[in-house]
């Protein structure tokens, strides 16, 4: 989970990159639809690095509380304890 946020962050950087090397001004007078798509992929950008940042916390949080033994390794089934096994 974590190696997928590290992508997501870095495709959302190249794209943000993108966004502002992008000509709006073909001819030297500024083109409002040009400008609206550079907007556009600006927006694309930032929310992909956004959520590539979230996605990697989100799972560096879960392995640091694996490492920690707060969580069971993955894979491991875990049987309820207590009253939730009683109702059964």
């Amino acid at each position: 989970m974590k190696n997928l946020g590290y992508i997501l962050s870095a495709i959302g950087g190249v794209i943000l990159l993108v966004s502002f090397v992008y000509d709006s001004a073909p001819e030297g007078t500024y083109n409002i639809g040009l400008l609206q798509e550079q907007m556009m992929i600006f927006s694309f950008g930032a929310l992909l690095l956004l959520i590539g940042a979230v996605v990697g916390a989100v799972g560096y949080a879960i392995s640091r509380m694996e490492d920690a033994g707060l969580l069971p390794p993955p894979g491991m089934r875990v049987r309820p304890t207590g009253s939730a096994a009683r109702k059964r």
